[in-house]
């Protein structure tokens, strides 16, 4: 029996994971599922859902962990990790739209079974990657309501995305492929941190808001507009795609909505003032 394309893609998918792909359209308007019971896919344009159950499940209760806390004593780098291990989390990373070379300072705990990202030089978020884990993410060392990740050169500009998996695949994008000087930063979801505010409107950078492209994206878009729309002069753009987080766009997609908002800015403004992508 020959299995739908949908199935196919889902059996290939980490128990946990999911991904965007092709259902009535032009673009991934389908969201697939490998959940621990069963294969799932539903598609945001024709509304269809599709179901298939697993057999010979073994179902086990999920411990929900506290949200905040140490770090995990035994942290290694990924590359000092166990072969398997390594493949495991290499392909979790490829489910979810990264390259392993976009994340090069993740981090591994056997004893929290997680990867662990820093986002700073005393805090971490530590990821699961079974939907046994509950939460999906912890933070270590302390609580933080967003992430920086690293620009190559001094930043000129800032970009605003939601999930740090995002961020990384974001900032990788302008360090290699464009100009290395703006900076990406993860929300942690759709809501602007006031420390974040206060640093954005002290720098009066311009700034990109790359949200996922779902209605909690566009109403944080929407929102975070006008919490900056009181800095005056400062250039606020915005850049998505229907259905799509950042990490799931491809580079050329990246870079031509980064190339978009920041070549308008350089057009706008005497030259020299705002960075170009």
């Amino acid at each position: 029996m020959i299995e739908a394309p949908w199935l196919r893609a889902c059996k290939r998918l980490p128990v946990g994971g999911s991904a965007r792909i092709r259902c009535c359209g032009r673009d991934k308007a389908a969201v697939i599922y490998n959940k621990e019971a069963s294969w799932e896919m539903y598609c945001n344009r024709c509304k269809q859902p599709q179901y298939q159950r697993k057999q010979y499940v073994q179902q086990v209760s999920v411990v929900p962990e506290r949200p905040v806390q140490p770090a995990p004593a035994d942290e290694i780098r990924i590359k000092d990790a166990r072969a398997e291990t390594q493949s495991q989390i290499y392909a979790w990373l490829v489910s979810k739209g990264l390259m392993p070379d976009m994340v090069p300072d993740l981090r591994w705990s056997d004893k929290a079974r997680r990867m662990i990202f820093p986002v700073s030089s005393a805090l971490s978020l530590g990821r699961g990657m079974s939907p046994l884990q509950n939460p999906k993410w912890i933070q270590y060392g302390g609580r933080s309501t967003f992430g920086m990740c690293q620009p190559r050169l001094a930043p000129r500009a800032i970009v605003l995305t939601e999930d740090l998996l995002s961020a990384y695949k974001v900032q990788h994008v302008i360090n290699k492929y464009s100009t290395g000087d703006i900076l990406c930063v993860a929300l942690l979801g759709t809501r602007l941190d006031s420390k974040l505010k206060l640093f954005i409107a002290e720098q009066h950078w311009p700034v990109l808001l790359m949200l996922d492209g779902d209605a909690a994206g566009y109403d944080g878009i929407k929102r975070i507009r006008r919490e900056l729309k009181a800095f005056t002069g400062l250039n606020v753009g915005e850049f998505t795609q229907s259905g799509d987080d950042p990490k799931d766009m491809d580079i050329a997609t990246i870079l031509g909505g980064l190339n978009g908002f920041f070549n308008r800015i350089s057009n706008d403004e005497p030259q020299g003032t705002r960075p170009t992508a």
